[in-house]
């Protein structure tokens, strides 16, 4: 007859025991779940309460000259007015506005780049006019802010020509 061995006590070189695999487990977890909020976190930081604009207004052949200007900030219009005030380099001033009539649909009005104007164009007039802004709503005492954009080339009163492209993201203040 012959004796067995002993089984060993503990793991034998290069095995986990089990209760080392539960805390490994346990401790994988946990950093998992720590960072998938930490991650959108990182997401709603970048993203929110940022406004963002890009775009283009150009003027040829207008009562008031011609000029071309590149848009860079955007902030929202008057009070009351469903739109947003676009606005160029080194200036407070906008070179144009967007708004949204309930009845009429889309106006652009634009002003040079010194503050002449104002120029007007109607969906009515222009029906390759497009333009849509969208309320992203507001706190209860915070102001409306608005995403959006807008396209076209449209013919200008007293002659001339309006091009315009421009999309804006949380434009508020």
């Amino acid at each position: 007859m012959s004796e067995e061995a002993p089984a060993p006590a503990g793991p034998s070189a290069g095995e986990v025991s089990s209760g080392t695999r539960r805390k490994l487990a346990v401790v994988g977890m946990l950093a998992a779940g720590l960072a998938v909020p930490a991650l959108g976190l990182a997401v709603a930081w970048k993203s929110c309460g940022r406004s963002a604009v890009a775009g283009s207004v150009a003027v040829e052949g207008s009562t008031l000259g011609s000029w071309r200007t590149t848009i860079l900030r955007c902030r929202r219009a008057a009070v009351g007015v469903r739109g947003v005030e676009l606005v160029a380099r080194g200036g407070e001033t906008p070179v144009a506005r967007v708004e949204i009539d309930p009845i009429d649909g889309p106006i652009v009005t634009v002003w040079s780049a010194d503050g002449q104007g104002p120029l007007v164009v109607r969906k009515q007039a222009c029906a390759a006019l497009a333009a849509d802004v969208r309320d992203r709503g507001a706190g209860d005492d915070a102001p409306a802010r608005f995403d959006g954009n807008v396209e076209g080339t449209c013919p200008l009163p007293g002659g001339g020509t309006l091009a315009i492209d421009a999309w804006w993201r949380d434009c508020g203040e």
